[in-house]
């Protein structure tokens, strides 16, 4: 009985998520709607950010970097990869085994739907499908006992929900920071901050 209370909780808290991320969307794009200015379309962007990956994998540096377009005004498509040195850590927990060197890439296609207010200050939502892959080196023993280290790796799909906020330092160039939550095997937080040029 205690498990099957306990799954019950899970999934009424997994609905409650569910149901908080979606208000929040819609939230964001009539918000878009009221108070946006006029901006182009079709503008290139790229971006590099820095910061510390926290959560169920540890607390970590990560680097991140950005390619996208604007769809119009309001949404903006965009292509990142961040990679994140883990250690000890693996994405897929592996009790009672030893690890080290393992680092984390992870691949997503994020959504932006951005809202800018004023001219020079534009904070966004974002959400995105992920692909994560973790390389690592893991301990083995040969049948005479000794022991080696021998490469293996996990692939992992997931998603990506956040917001952030953008400053236009000069008409092309400005600062950016911004928070993701990933949800994968080993959920885990990304907090950044960096630089970025339209073109």
């Amino acid at each position: 009985m205690a498990e099957g209370g306990g799954e019950q909780s899970s999934r009424r808290k997994l609905l409650s998520v569910r149901i908080a991320v979606q208000a929040a969307v819609v939230a964001v794009i009539f918000a878009a709607g009221v108070r946006a200015q006029e901006s182009e379309e079709d503008v290139g962007e790229v971006s590099m950010s820095t910061g510390l990956a926290f959560g169920g994998s540890g607390t970590n540096f990560a680097i991140s970097g950005a390619i996208g377009t604007s769809l119009n005004r309001y949404w903006v498509l965009m292509v990142d990869a961040s990679y994140i040195p883990m250690g000890s850590s693996t994405l897929v927990r592996y009790p009672g085994i030893v690890v080290n060197s393992s680092g984390l890439y992870n691949f997503t296609i994020p959504i932006q739907v951005r809202v800018p207010l004023k001219r020079k200050w534009q904070p966004y939502a974002i959400i995105a499908p992920a692909l994560i892959y973790n390389h690592y080196r893991k301990l083995g023993i040969h049948p005479n006992g000794s022991r080696y280290y021998f490469g293996a790796s996990d692939v992992r799909g997931g998603g990506e929900i956040g917001g952030g906020v953008r400053y236009y330092w000069r008409e092309y160039w400005g600062f950016k920071g911004e928070y993701r939550y990933t949800i994968t095997s080993r959920n885990f937080s990304l907090l950044t901050a960096g630089i970025f040029r339209e073109f």
